[in-house]
């Protein structure tokens, strides 16, 4: 799969430790084939090169990373050079993925090399530079949509009617100013919501990106639905790459899924940010997620990104179940294969395009979700655990933890209602003995707290994406077991 960055960064080299991956090593040599990786370098570069920053002060390397370490208390460099950092970069060069690398482990076991996140950051050289290269914001979820697939997490129009889930004050002007040490060494700096334009925290930092580093490729993730004076005249300003968020062509669909927005004005924005992109010679790439209500137009849209030679992107929709594809049965995701296939447009003089291989990518992702619904519809209640149990047991395990132990009353009672509510709203085929055994692997702390702090349903939400991951690793262990 090819990279979407195309310039080579330097970043901290630590030696390699060996082999202690519970990755066969046959699946580590293919994917190192087809992504060009040589045997000594790192599987994923991202902990060597990557800061990316969350709205409640978290750091990991990439966007499918666990939380991994906070700045609440710290300097940016002292996250970067610490210890949580070490012991990743050395689980990376042993291709140990578990406990924090859930999302490349399960596409890895799965044979599906063109998702692994892992290849998005093959295109960097690692150097020894003392700084990160490439930061990523999400540090705002103020949003204008309420996505069907989205939630209170990344979209402040998902909050309930009264509620206000703000972040504590982390990215002052302190941040800010610690910040500028770090901008001037960058080569890359993404910025994701909520939505971009409509955070201003965001422009402060553009501002000062412009004064220290005004040549740094900057790619924003935008749902193109405002698309302000103030911000026209920002990116004017500077090399913008974007990341458009359109999921169908078809008005009617794309309206279903993007709450409060207008087509009509979308489609007006997209055709600036290409003009604006063919100026200045930079990317824009449409990133769509393929789900239950949109596949059928799927086709349409890589006919158009063909045709405006734009890039194409489909991204992993986990939660929620009821829209995604993987939670739909196997006769279901094999006809959606079969519609992909026979309705991908006609290659140019039999050349294979980035577009047409993202298409291919989602199809073999279709069927890979196909053989896994077929198993687990095969096998009912082998693995099914009494929801009063599996309720119960996530109790204890929370209970008995330090942070729980300490908190008030209030919070202790909160935390126990909701909880049960949280997981009421999973479907029962999700209370597995592999979902518990999951779940008892995250810190009881981090349960406690994002039960604590956030909505109901984002929590479910939450908890189906690691469901996703533990069906995805419970069929490749009996797959392999059964070979």
């Amino acid at each position: 799969m090819k990279s979407i960055f195309n310039k080579k960064c330097n970043v901290i080299q630590e030696p390699l430790r060996g082999e202690a991956s519970a990755i066969p090593l046959q699946i580590l040599k293919e994917y190192r084939d087809f992504a060009g990786i040589s045997p000594d370098a790192p599987l994923c570069k991202a902990p060597f090169i990557s800061m990316r920053f969350n709205r409640t002060g978290g750091v990991t390397p990439c966007c499918q990373n666990y939380h991994l370490d906070s700045i609440m208390g710290k300097g940016l460099l002292e996250v970067w050079k610490g210890e949580a950092y070490r012991t990743l970069r050395r689980k990376i060069l042993d291709n140990d993925l578990d406990g924090q690398c859930d999302f490349c482990k399960t596409n890895l076991l799965n044979s599906d090399y063109g998702n692994v996140l892992a290849s998005f950051y093959d295109s960097f050289e690692i150097q020894d530079k003392g700084y990160p290269v490439y930061l990523d914001f999400s540090i705002d979820n103020k949003c204008n949509l309420r996505c069907i697939m989205c939630n209170g997490s990344l979209s402040s129009a998902h909050n309930l009617a009264g509620e206000k889930l703000t972040a504590p004050p982390i990215y002052d002007e302190h941040f800010l100013n610690e910040l500028e040490t770090l901008i001037p060494h960058l080569e890359f700096a993404i910025f994701s919501g909520g939505e971009p334009f409509i955070i201003e925290s965001y422009y402060r930092i553009w501002e000062r990106i412009f004064v220290l580093n005004p040549k740094l490729n900057i790619v924003i993730t935008t749902n193109a639905a405002i698309l302000s004076d103030r911000a026209k005249e920002i990116i004017e300003r500077g090399r913008c790459s974007f990341n458009v968020s359109i999921d169908s062509l078809d008005p009617q669909v794309y309206e279903s899924i993007r709450v409060n927005a207008g087509f009509a004005k979308i489609f007006e924005n997209l055709h600036y940010l290409i003009d604006y992109s063919r100026r200045k010679g930079t990317n824009l790439t449409l990133a769509a997620c393929p789900m239950n209500m949109n596949w059928q137009t799927l086709p349409e849209l890589v006919t158009f990104c063909i045709r405006e030679k734009l890039n194409l992107y489909f991204n992993l929709v986990t939660k929620p179940w009821k829209v995604a594809l993987w939670a739909l049965s196997e006769k279901k995701l094999r006809e959606i294969a079969g519609f992909l296939q026979d309705h991908l447009p006609p290659q140019a003089n039999g050349v294979q395009t980035d577009q047409w291989l993202q298409v291919q990518i989602l199809i073999q992702q279709c069927l890979t979700w196909a053989n896994q619904s077929g198993y687990f519809q095969q096998h009912p209640d082998e693995f099914l655990v009494p929801v009063d149990e599996f309720i119960s047991t996530i109790s204890d395990y929370i209970s008995g933890d330090a942070a729980f132990r300490g908190s008030d009353e209030n919070d202790k009672t909160k935390v126990q209602i909701k909880m049960d509510e949280v997981l009421r709203l999973l479907p029962v085929a999700f209370f597995t003995d592999f979902f518990l055994e999951r779940l008892l692997r995250i810190p009881a702390s981090r349960l406690f707290s994002e039960i604590l702090n956030e909505q109901c349903e984002t929590t479910a939400d939450n908890l189906c994406s690691i469901y996703y991951y533990a069906r995805g690793e419970k069929y490749t262990q009996r797959s392999f077991t059964s070979q």
